[in-house]
Formats: structure tokens, sequence, C-alpha cells
């Protein structure tokens, strides 16, 4: 990924449920934008981190192994 240009997120009405936030995120790239999909955060330690689940679906999208 590190070739494959700029990447943007725009993160819309995250909710938050206990230790758990999720938001739709639409996510920009040189090769176009993906439509706005559900992710999750959880926290961690007092801090706000993408879940693993989310993480390996951005991934995806950038063809990347999920590892």
């Amino acid at each position: 990924l590190a070739n494959y240009g700029a990447i943007t997120f725009e993160v819309s009405e995250p909710t938050v449920a206990g230790e758990t936030s999720t938001a739709d995120v639409a996510i920009a790239t040189p090769r176009g934008t993906a439509a706005p999909a559900p992710q999750t955060w959880v926290l961690i330690d007092g801090t706000w981190k993408l879940s693993d689940a989310s993480t390996c679906q951005i991934l995806a999208m950038g063809q990347a192994p999920c590892v």
C-alpha cells in the first residue's frame, strides 16, 4: 500500500454503546470513493482503536493481507 497514493476517510454520525463505537465510513483513494460502510472501534486502555474486523475490511479494499 506504500505506493497506493493518498487515502482519506470521512466518518459519519458515530454512535457509542459502552466500549464500542460504530459509524459509516467513506474511503476515498486515487481510484475513487467507496460507498460508506459501517466500521467499528473499540475502547482499549482509554484509546479508541479500529476493530480487527474493520481493519481487515479496509485492508481487503487495497488487496492487502490481514494477518
